[in-house]
């Protein structure tokens, strides 16, 4: 069994990396965005939210990619084997807003729900990255303290580099190991 949350600012690459490992590893993988957001960017009711969190933090196995409400931090850090936050820099995920931006023109997002386009005026991607940076992030960083046994912290992560990906799996490989020990 294998519980792993990916959290990360807009852009950082959090749902790419939930469906590598995904695939190498295995695992069912959700976007908390396609339960977060519903069509139209509608948001979620908290208490709707939280019953589906919750179904899905009481399977076996799973990854979890994305941030949405802070009243799930605490079972969601508590349930998961494995605890990943992506950390690039603000310009890394300015680019790739962008170029989601740039990518909606072409093809819908997969990882949000259906009319959920992130096109649109790239200030407001913008604002949001800033807002994470300034308030979740601090606050993550204090549940990763929490929980540094099982916490991997990912400063800037090239999906081209196989390499990258092959050190994550060995770091995540290492912390289930000494924690399946206990």
């Amino acid at each position: 069994m294998t519980r792993i949350t990916i959290m990360g600012n807009s852009g950082a690459g959090k749902s790419t990396l939930a469906v590598l490992l995904g695939k190498e590893l295995q695992l069912p993988v959700y976007h908390l965005d396609k339960i977060l957001w519903k069509p139209g960017w509608e948001r979620t009711p908290e208490e709707e939210f939280v019953a589906k969190h919750q179904e899905i933090i009481d399977k076996e196995q799973w990854i979890l990619d994305g941030v949405a409400y802070k009243s799930t931090y605490d079972s969601r850090f508590e349930r998961a084997e494995i605890i990943i936050f992506i950390d690039p820099l603000l310009e890394t995920c300015f680019k790739h807003a962008q170029q989601r931006m740039d990518e909606e023109k072409i093809r819908p997002n997969p990882y949000v729900s259906e009319n959920c386009s992130y096109e649109g005026d790239i200030e407001d991607n913008f604002k949001v990255i800033r807002l994470f940076h300034e308030e979740y992030r601090p606050l993550i960083f204090k549940y990763l303290e929490q929980h540094k046994e099982k916490s991997i912290i990912v400063n800037e992560f090239n999906i081209e580099q196989k390499e990258d990906l092959a050190i994550l799996i060995k770091k995540i490989q290492t912390i289930v190991n000494k924690n399946s020990n206990y």
